[in-house]
This record gives structure tokens, sequence and C-alpha cells, in this order.
């Protein structure tokens, strides 16, 4: 049991970090995305991401790294909150 939650507190490094070009982060970015939901009626995507979670972490390789899901997230703001890293 020691072992497994103090490998859940060890941050890996983020596996593909270009997945997130153009993304805002965290809570001053969920601001900032809100805002130009606001000010342009467009959805805002919201992600919720834990850096030791596998299945996020699957999510960003085989889902948000590619092209074709970049690009029709072009148009939307876009928001990657990691609650371990606190607001």
């Amino acid at each position: 049991l020691a072992d497994s939650a103090l490998q859940r507190t060890e941050r890996p490094k983020a596996e593909d970090s270009s997945a997130f070009n153009g993304w805002e982060l965290d809570a001053s970015g969920h601001t900032r995305a809100m805002a130009a939901q606001a000010r342009d009626g467009r959805p805002v995507l919201v992600y919720f991401h834990a850096d030791w979670c596998p299945y996020c972490k699957r999510f960003n390789r085989e889902v948000l790294s590619k092209e074709s899901v970049r690009k029709a997230l072009e148009r939307y703001p876009k928001v990657k909150i990691t609650p371990d890293s606190g607001p």
C-alpha cells in the first residue's frame, strides 16, 4: 500500500506536451476559456487530467495527439485541468 501511494505522488514527465499546444491550463486558464466562451459563444472543452493516471496517458497518446483531433478542436477554447497541481 505504501508503495502504491508513493507511486501516485511521483509526477512523471508529460508524454507529449505538443498535444496541448493552444490549451489553457488549470484555474487561470479556465477563467480565460470561459471568458472566450462568453465573448464568442463557442462551447469550451474542459479536460480533467492526472499525470499518474494510465487512462489519461492513453487518451493523450491515442486521441489528443492525433492531428485530425487537434484540427477538429482548433476552433474551440480548451482547458486542461490537473487537480493534483492545485489552483
